[in-house]
């Protein structure tokens, strides 16, 4: 029988190899490690030299290394996967190639299972320790390594034995050295010969030595190591077939064609044209927004945290270690300093038009601009049906009103508020077909009659330049449409956006020249991909119509797409996100434009979904505090999305703390993100010193110091894997636990007696929802309990007058996601 030998890649920093994954197949094969699989969900049945073990949820068993093996289940399961190299054993026990291991739970009853919960709890703690990525866990993970190890040899060890199924391990080394050979040159010219020679190998030789211990041909394998990675430049990139094919090493198009309709059965061309007819499908069902905007994480880790060290703990206090990073940072003030500018006031966002009309929205509008004092606001929805706009008479002729969008643009001016007017969604009466999103119906369809559409667009600007003015409208800010880049929110062909976008630029342009045509509001990570933002501003650029200021929405989530399967959302890991696709969208733009243009960040968040826990925790306000930091003198505006969780995308929601993406709950009550932007607001306008954590600004007032420990969403939270999150448990999937002290040396301040007051924002201050614990999380909330939140959950206050000579020394010790601000100002004798 032939098997399939299986080159394991290591994690670069760690000697093993230790992830979850769902094992629904996994062929026969083996190799030079030894793996342990331990059950934390459902059923699976594991072959080893063709004997079936069956493993219930809990089991844990050992397959040593060389021996044949594969992996079956029917059924949804979850398991914990640890590959360990028999050569990184053997640097630690030299005779490892004689022990062979015997470790089968299922085979004990429950009295037995204490040795077994020993390694349960090493791998927990270690999947634990990895998933967190504390500072210097690696040295962490090796000691839980030689640990597991130990425990191993003492208490799991059986004498090697020989066995016909298992590739003997004297082949080992050179069945390793071919196929890195190969998995490094797969894109290049690849013969038998040139591996022979390589080997010292006669060529028959090799063949029958490849083909028995791979379980296929030289050139099967070849193939199919680069047609794996085709199909995934087919799925994630838009590089021409052509490309793809001599990109990994098919020595023509035609011998591509052939191999991959071997295998799939039709051309890598039908095969792209399927998977985005597959896109297109998921994304316009009536349950898309449940995938999009809903984020229904599954909890399936009871039994990882069954046995981890802490397991007699809530899992929001499993932290497993906690230490604290001392920073030392000496600021000496020479006098220079530059503009500060309040740039994340520029715009905010609500979003649909219609909710801005509702009294409840009103009334969180005017909260939050009573403390910030936003100037522009942003919404969807302008010329959606509830806003009345659009009609058409028994003859298909328009019949426009404009009366909410008067009442509209009435309130926001009222408060202070400019609109920035988005150009969408289509009117069912001048829609040409039924596409929708949102479970609130929004038409994302192309005009029927683009000449209606541009008159639509005329007849508003002419609206409001009659109500308003001219001059006034100079100062607002349009767009087209919403995300045109995604197939969800507009699934007609870029041919059909670029008409639609070169009649309502020039309509805009039209009704005045120097009113501020914005666009595209595209999602940020099609700012990674090559083609779509290339395509737009070649369009402009032929058209004349290029935007007075560029827009993206920056959510760091990416698409995990795959055939037959429904589209997934993955957390990206990068904590740097925002920063980096700034830094790439402005080399994009150089590289096509003569001038750079503005850049907008009309949407801005953690994540774009409505039900995902973190947004009502604490970790909002380092999130909010962090990111307008680091991006200075980036931006033009950076758009929060968004200042209440009343939206009607989705159902409302029947809990409070419900994950919504709000600065406000559904009723009112202000969130951790709510009082980041308030300490923001109290910043100076000269900007003195800025790092990693902390801002120090100057004010005709005096000094102002906010300081914050942000801590990332760890490894298993970022690929959608929730970790038991809940309505009670929200604090242990982020990365890092450690408490940050920050001891601050700034001199040059003029000597003198100051007060200097401390705000805080932390889990016991200005935490509503960490409030809303403490009071027993009640499921529902009266009006009493709403304002005691409010009055309970703000931020901290701490005032002092200390004297200055020379240097202000502030030492500080701060939770994981911690903000506070320190405001300091002279005191006057009389």
């Amino acid at each position: 029988m032939d098997y399939v030998y299986e080159s394991i890649q290591m994690n670069n920093d760690l000697p093993i190899n230790i992830f979850l994954h769902n094992a629904q197949f996994v062929e026969d094969h083996w190799h030079d490690s030894i793996e342990l699989l331990f059950v934390l969900k459902g059923k699976v049945d594991v072959y080893i030299e063709k004997k079936r073990f069956t493993l219930q949820e809990e089991d844990v068993l050992i397959i040593n290394s060389n021996e044949v093996h594969s992996i079956q289940s029917h059924e949804n399961n979850l398991v914990l996967a640890l590959q360990i190299p028999i050569s990184f054993i053997k640097t630690e026990f030299a005779e490892i190639d004689q022990v062979r291991f015997l470790c089968k739970s299922f085979l004990y009853g429950d009295e037995e299972q204490e040795k077994f919960n020993e390694i349960r709890s090493l791998l927990a703690e270690m999947m634990w320790v990895y998933n967190k990525e504390n500072y210097s866990y690696e040295i962490k993970i090796k000691s839980l390594l030689l640990q597991l190890i130990y425990v191993l040899l003492w208490k799991f060890r059986e004498s090697r034995e020989d066995s016909s199924s298992r590739i003997g391990s004297k082949y080992t080394e050179r069945m390793l050295s071919i196929v890195n050979y190969i998995q490094g040159n797969y894109m290049k010219s690849l013969s038998l010969f040139d591996i022979a020679e390589q080997e010292h190998l006669s060529v028959p030789y090799l063949s029958s030595f490849f083909q028995k211990s791979m379980g296929k041909s030289f050139s099967q394998y070849v193939n199919q190591l680069r047609l794996r990675h085709a199909v995934r430049d087919i799925t994630y990139t838009d590089h021409s077939i052509t490309q793809i094919a001599m990109d990994h090493g098919f020595p023509s198009l035609k011998s591509f064609h052939k191999v991959f309709k071997e295998v799939y059965k039709i051309t890598p061309i039908q095969y792209r044209k399927d998977l985005q007819r597959h896109e297109a499908h998921e994304s316009l069902t009536s349950n898309d927004y449940a995938t999009y905007l809903d984020f229904d994480r599954e909890n399936a880790y009871e039994a990882l945290f069954k046995y981890l060290p802490s397991s007699g703990q809530q899992i929001a206090d499993k932290t497993l270690e906690k230490g604290v990073v001392t920073k030392e940072i000496r600021v000496q003030l020479s006098g220079k300093s530059k503009v500060f500018k309040p740039y994340w006031r520029k715009i905010c966002t609500i979003s649909k038009a219609k909710e801005i009309l509702m009294s409840e929205v009103q009334s969180h509008l005017k909260l939050i601009q009573g403390k910030v004092q936003f100037s522009h606001i942003r919404f969807h929805g302008i010329f959606d049906d509830e806003m009345m706009v659009y009609r058409e008479d028994t003859q298909g002729n328009p019949i426009f009103n404009f009366f909410y969008v008067g009442q509209l643009i009435d309130f926001i001016r009222s408060i202070g508020l400019r609109p920035y007017i988005e150009f969408g969604f289509m009117p069912k009466d001048l829609a040409s077909s039924e596409s929708s999103f949102f479970y609130k119906k929004s038409n994302l369809s192309k005009p029927k009659d683009i000449g209606k559409w541009r008159k639509l667009v005329e007849q508003l600007l002419l609206f409001c330049k009659n109500r308003y003015g001219e001059e006034e409208m100079k100062h607002w800010y349009f767009a087209c449409w919403n995300e045109p880049d995604l197939q969800i929110f507009w699934p007609d062909t870029f041919e059909d956006y670029g008409e639609m976008y070169i009649q309502t630029y020039q309509a805009v342009k039209v009704s005045c020249p120097k009113f501020q045509m914005g666009g595209p509001d595209l999602f940020s990570e099609t700012v990674y991909q090559e083609s779509w933002l290339d395509h737009y501003l070649d369009f402009c650029i032929t058209n004349h119509c290029i935007p007075d200021v560029i827009s993206f929405h920056s959510y760091p989530v990416r698409e995990h797409r795959l055939i037959d399967k429904p589209i997934s959302w993955i957390h990206l890991s990068n904590d740097n996100y925002l920063n980096e696709t700034i830094h790439l969208l402005k080399d994009k733009l150089k590289a096509k434009l003569t001038h750079l243009p503005d850049i907008h960040v009309t949407e801005w968040n953690s994540t774009p979904f409505h039900r995902d826990l973190t947004n009502d925790t604490c970790y909002k306000a380092a999130y909010i505090v962090k990111n307008v930091l680091e991006n200075l003198d980036e931006l033009q505006s950076l758009a929060y999305w968004s200042l209440t969780d009343l939206l009607e995308e989705l159902p409302p929601a029947e809990e409070t703390f419900h994950g919504g993406l709000g600065l406000i709950t559904s009723n009112g009550i202000q969130k951790p993100g709510y009082y980041a932007y308030e300490l923001l607001g109290k910043l100076g306008d000269r900007l003195m010193e800025i790092g990693a954590g902390y801002c120090l600004t100057k004010s005709s007032q005096g000094y102002q110091l906010m300081v914050y420990h942000y801590c990332h969403f760890d490894r298993l939270y970022g690929t959608s894997d929730s970790l038991g999150i809940d309505a009670l448990n929200r604090y242990h999937v982020f990365r890092d636990t450690n408490n940050l002290e920050m001891s601050f040396a700034i001199q040059g301040i003029p000597s003198g007696v100051y007060k200097l007051r401390q705000t805080t924002i932390n889990r016991d201050h200005g935490s509503a929802y960490d409030t809303w614990l403490e009071m027993g999380a009640p499921s529902s909330l009266d009006a009493d309990e709403v304002a005691y939140l409010n009055r309970k959950a703000v931020p901290n206050q701490v005032r002092k007058t200390i004297d200055i000579q020379g240097s202000l020394d502030i030492k500080c010790e701060l939770n994981p996601h911690e903000v506070r601000l320190y405001e300091l100002w002279p005191v006057y004798d009389a």
